[in-house]
């Protein structure tokens, strides 16, 4: 009894079909995930950039309280405001204040008519002074308010701290 094997031509074409079909499956695959980890790489390094560059603080000659003034303007309304200076090099833009005291954190918005937009940004050297309403959450805590911080968009990790 004779047995024959599968000719050495059909076994080259079936190896080659199987890496063909290997290569279909696995090759989308790793473009997608170096196209991602890319994309990922260039937007943390753009975020460093702009960190590097992005600080402000509170200008202290302002307010009742080192660079903020907190005052009674009506009946569960108080009115936070801080004066802040653009100490970098980057415009700075979307800010909103982050109040606490020793329990609770809460963020308040800036009032529209001080807020500073991409479009209309806190620029280099330059000073502002930023208004908050504090109404509903807001409200509850200003009459313990231990810290102000004011947060941005550009780059959060620098955003100057007040102890009142």
């Amino acid at each position: 009894m004779h047995m024959k094997g599968v000719s050495p031509i059909l076994s080259t074409v079936l190896m080659i079909l199987i890496a063909v079909a290997l290569a279909a499956f696995v090759g989308p695959w790793s473009m997608n995930l170096a196209t991602t980890t890319s994309n990922a790489s260039a937007t943390n390094a753009m975020s460093q950039i702009d960190c590097q560059n992005t600080f402000y603080d509170f200008s202290t000659d302002y307010g009742n309280s080192n660079g903020v003034n907190i005052t009674v303007i009506g009946s569960n309304i108080w009115e936070l405001k801080a004066k802040i200076e653009n100490t970098g090099t980057r415009n700075t833009y979307g800010f909103s204040f982050q109040l606490s005291n020793s329990t609770d954190i809460f963020n308040c918005d800036v009032t529209p008519s001080t807020r500073k937009t991409s479009s209309d940004p806190l620029r280099p050297g330059e000073e502002c002074i930023l208004e908050a309403q504090l109404t509903g959450s807001c409200y509850n805590i200003s009459n313990t308010i231990t810290k102000v911080k004011i947060l941005n968009s550009v780059c959060s990790r620098n955003s100057p701290s007040l102890d009142i």
